[in-house]
Parts: structure tokens; C-alpha cells; sequence
């Protein structure tokens, strides 16, 4: 009875600390998440910092020269969407004239072939639809949260600065919360985190710049007005493991319904996602970042979930490479060990499916039929 009274109260705590962590995270989003990202970009930057410093430069003309070739990068980028997106908004009148008579259409065919009546449902989209683009819809929603985001990440290009230009006190004070016996582990622990984190997201970015180009073109070829736009924004939207790629397919799979000239348009779109989807996620992640936080899909899809309600969209990016850290900091002590076996890949080896046994399948598959 005692036993169980003590599970009962290590439990008590476990769950009370969990909800008091999550209470400070939510209340101190505003400066954690700017933080969180600055890390993650230093990593990201790290190795042009190093090079840089190999070749002669001071540290803080190095931090100048990559964090202001970054920051040009991002604001061609940022350019690009507004203007697209600018030239967007100037045709919401034909685009929700083209969108009305689409409904109408639709709604006609349902009606026709099932019998039921949809002058309802037709209604309520029409009425959705007629709000698109107006100002207080623009003002009341889209500009209060621009400008807390803004705030929020402003302060983004001093953390990166400071991080990288403190990084030799940064890992002096990790070591010196070790006694020396245990430094050597400590170093080790701190090496891993380093590489994992640098290369998940050298390896994020180089997959998302490939699928803006193969969105785009794919777009372009199905016919969807502004694909370029549209390739875009679902391209950046693959920075969210697993839920990206469908996040990023609904904005063409709706400029498709609403503003396309045949139903063709939706079908092709569908199509493409889903070769785009099989691409990245057996050619391009698989070879460019090769796994590498080790995290299995049940705890990622978790963790993005937890991210997004604690977070929204910053936490879903940013808690995948955190969720790497943590594995390699639970799987070298001794207690936690469990839970990084939990939280990592291994374990379902025999049951994933490769390519390798597809190929024996279906060649074992082949000599039965010829042998039978």
C-alpha cells in the first residue's frame, strides 16, 4: 500500500510540474519562442560563422557579414509574397465573382445527380465568400496578429548576434555545471546536439527551397492562377513535419475551387500533392536531412499538436529539433534512458517498410505466380 502511495505521489508531481511548465511557456511566449528560433537560426549559421572566422575575419564582422546576408535573403522573400500577394488582393472582385459562379455550378451538379437541395449550403458559402477581402476582416484579424509577431521576432537579429558572438561562454558555462569527471560525457552530449540541430536544419531549409521550385512548376503546369504564390506558401508550410504538406495543399486546392476554370484543376492539384508528397518524403528528407533528430512519427505528431496549442505556428516549427535535443540529453543518463528508446525510432525495425522489402516481396510475389 505504501508502494503505491509513493507512485501516487511521484506522479502527483510529475503531472503538477508538466502543468506548471506549461502554464509559464504559454505566458512567456512573447520571449521564449524569439529565442527558441535565434537558436535554432545560430545553429543554421554556425558553420558560415566558423568559415568565415578560419578566414581571417573578426568575430563581430563575421556575425555582421551572415546575419545581414540572412536578413537580405529573408526580406527578398518577404518581398516576393507581398508583392504576390498584393497582386492577389487587387483581383478579389473577379476572383469572388469567378468563386460565386463556381458555387452555383457546383451546388446545380450535387443537386442534379443526388436530389437533395443545396440552396442552403450554396447560401453560406456565397455569403463566406462575399466576405473575402474586406477591410475589417483585414484589419480585425490579419494586422493585430502581423504586429505581435512582429514585436515578437524584431529582436530575433540581436539574439542570433549575441549567441553566436558569446557561443565559446555559452558552452564554458554548460561545462562548468559538470564536475570534471564528467565533462568528457558533458562535451560529447553538447557535440551531438550541435550537429543534430545543424544538420535537421540545413537539411529543412535545402528541402523547402526544392519544393518552392517544384510546387511552383507543378502549379504552373496544372493551370492554377498565381502559382508562384501559391508554390510558395505551401513549400513554407513544409517547415511542419507531417502536417505541411496538407497545410500547404489546402491554399492551390482552394484557389483550384474558387478561381478555377475546370474541375480538372482540383483533380490535378490533388494528383500533384500527393507525388509531391511521396517525393518529399521518400527522396528528399530521407537524403537530404536523413532523420536526423531520430524522432518516431507518434511522438513528432504529438509534439507538434502539444507545440501549436502551447506555441501556435512557431512552436510546430520549432519543437521537432527541440524534441532531438532532448533525446540525446535523456539517452546519456542512466535513468531516462527509456524514455529517449520511447521518444526515438528504434524498436519497429521489422515492422517499417522499406524499399528493400518492397523489392523482395514483389520478386518473391513474381516466382510464386510462375510456379504455381
Amino acid at each position: 500500500m505504501s508502494r503505491v502511495f509513493e507512485l501516487i505521489k511521484k506522479a502527483a508531481v510529475v503531472l503538477f510540474f508538466i502543468v506548471l511548465l506549461t502554464y509559464a511557456l504559454i505566458q512567456a511566449k512573447t520571449l521564449l519562442y524569439p529565442i527558441v528560433l535565434a537558436m535554432l537560426f545560430s545553429f543554421l549559421l554556425l558553420p558560415i560563422a566558423n568559415f568565415l572566422e578560419r578566414k581571417g575575419f573578426t568575430r563581430i564582422l563575421t556575425n555582421f557579414i551572415v546575419i545581414f546576408a540572412a536578413a537580405a535573403v529573408m526580406s527578398a522573400l518577404a518581398y516576393l509574397l507581398y508583392s504576390r500577394i498584393g497582386n492577389l488582393i487587387s483581383e478579389f472582385p473577379d476572383l469572388k465573382e469567378h468563386a460565386s459562379e463556381n458555387v452555383e455550378s457546383m451546388t446545380r451538379a450535387i443537386s442534379d445527380r443526388v436530389g437533395v437541395s443545396t440552396n442552403e449550403v450554396r447560401d453560406w458559402v456565397n455569403k463566406r465568400i462575399s466576405t473575402l477581402g474586406e477591410n475589417n476582416l483585414f484589419v480585425n484579424t490579419i494586422i493585430p496578429s502581423t504586429t505581435s509577431t512582429i514585436m515578437a521576432i524584431g529582436l530575433m537579429p540581436v539574439y542570433i548576434f549575441l549567441m553566436l558572438y558569446y557561443r565559446d561562454k555559452i558552452y564554458m558555462f554548460l561545462m562548468m555545471l559538470f564536475p570534471r569527471e564528467k565533462q568528457p560525457g558533458a562535451e560529447k552530449v553538447i557535440e551531438s546536439i550541435s550537429q543534430v540541430t545543424k544538420h535537421y536544419m540545413r537539411g529543412v531549409f535545402v528541402v523547402v527551397l526544392i519544393l518552392c521550385v517544384l510546387n511552383s512548376v507543378g502549379l504552373m503546369i496544372v493551370g492554377i492562377r498565381f502559382a508562384l504564390l501559391m508554390g510558395l506558401i505551401s513549400a513554407l508550410c513544409n517547415f511542419i513535419p507531417y502536417f505541411g504538406t496538407l497545410i500547404g495543399a489546402a491554399f492551390p486546392l482552394a484557389m483550384a475551387l474558387i478561381a478555377g476554370d475546370s474541375p480538372n484543376q482540383v483533380l490535378g492539384v490533388i494528383i500533384l500533392f500527393i507525388i509531391i508528397q511521396f517525393t518529399e518524403n521518400n527522396i528528399l528528407t530521407p537524403n537530404i536531412t536523413g532523420g536526423a533528430v531520430q524522432i518516431n512519427p507518434m511522438i513528432t505528431i504529438i509534439s507538434i499538436v502539444a507545440g501549436g496549442m502551447v506555441w501556435g505556428i512557431p512552436g510546430m516549427f520549432v519543437v521537432v529539433p527541440v524534441m532531438g535535443m532532448l533525446k540525446i540529453i535523456l539517452e546519456n543518463y542512466e535513468p531516462t534512458k527509456p524514455l529517449a528508446f520511447m521518444i526515438g525510432t528504434r524498436g519497429t525495425e521489422k515492422h517499417s517498410v522499406t524499399l528493400g522489402k518492397l523489392k523482395r516481396f514483389f520478386t518473391l510475389k513474381r516466382y510464386r505466380d510462375i510456379y504455381r
